[in-house]
């Protein structure tokens, strides 16, 4: 676990040595994830459940700016756990767990004098397990794999260093077996420009 939250670290510490401290910047987001949706197939019926679980996904990233418009960007997210009960009481559940990192071009236009939009556009490598309980347990399965990440939002700059940030993420979905299991969402953050 320590080694997920330092590699980020490790990144900025690169780029600052390469660059000027002012191009680096870090951040955290937390969001409202569609990851509490779970799909999948038995016997050519297709079941749609909500997790009972609110799941938070969190975010941690870390990014250098060449200039005004163009940047680069890498990040971890963690989208949390969500639990499907098909039938109540009955002991049969699917939980989902599922973690991304993601390195991507990011491209920046002002709006206004506080306000700007980006895109980010890269790659990412996911990591989802699904662990079945009481008649589900045959659904037990993990997957890794890459994918293509993309990204809009916008950030509003509070101070000359610290913004607050929104916006919608793709990660794509993590497919498994006859299980689906939806990786995009909305969050919102802050950022820190060194």
């Amino acid at each position: 676990m320590k080694r997920i939250f330092c590699l980020p670290l490790v990144f900025a510490a690169t780029l600052s040595s390469a660059s000027h401290a002012q191009d680096v910047y870090v951040g955290a987001a937390v969001g409202r994830s569609y990851s509490s949706s779970l799909n999948f197939n038995d016997a050519g019926t297709q079941n749609d459940f909500s997790s009972k679980d609110k799941a938070m996904p969190l975010k941690i990233f870390v990014g250098y700016e060449a200039n005004q418009n163009l940047g680069v960007e890498l990040g971890y997210k963690n989208f949390g756990r969500a639990t499907i009960d098909p039938v109540p009481g009955s002991g049969s559940t699917v939980t989902t767990r599922a973690n991304a990192w993601y390195v991507a071009a990011k491209g920046s236009m002002s709006l206004a004098e506080d306000w700007s939009l980006f895109g980010k556009l890269g790659a990412t490598h996911m990591n989802t397990h699904f662990t079945g309980a009481g008649e589900l347990r045959a659904l037990s399965a993990s997957t890794d794999k890459a994918g293509l990440y993309a990204a809009l939002g916008t950030a509003y700059q509070l101070t000359k260093n610290l913004a607050l940030t929104l916006e919608l993420e793709s990660f794509g979905i993590a497919k498994e077996k006859n299980m689906k299991f939806n990786m995009n969402g909305l969050s919102a953050g802050i950022r820190y420009q060194f």
